[in-house]
């Protein structure tokens, strides 16, 4: 059986400055970490891997934040 490749934080966001705090934190911490900045690409990382915590901007390209956190429950 195949597992999924694990990604403990993703944060989904377009504020350049969120992004950079967010990714000093992960790396100053080791963990695993993706960053995206639509909701589709979000959708992807999430069939992909299997995510331990998502931070989601409310407003996002492609689908909302609220469309994302109801694939995740799926």
């Amino acid at each position: 059986m195949s597992t999924s490749p694990r990604v403990e934080l993703l944060l989904v966001a377009d504020e350049q400055e969120l992004i950079e705090s967010f990714e000093k934190m992960a790396r100053e911490k080791k963990r695993s970490y993706a960053v995206t900045r639509t909701g589709s690409d979000a959708l992807e990382i999430l069939s992909k891997n299997n995510v331990d915590v998502a931070l989601l901007s409310f407003h996002l390209a492609g689908f909302s934040a609220l469309q994302i956190l109801e694939y995740m429950q799926k």
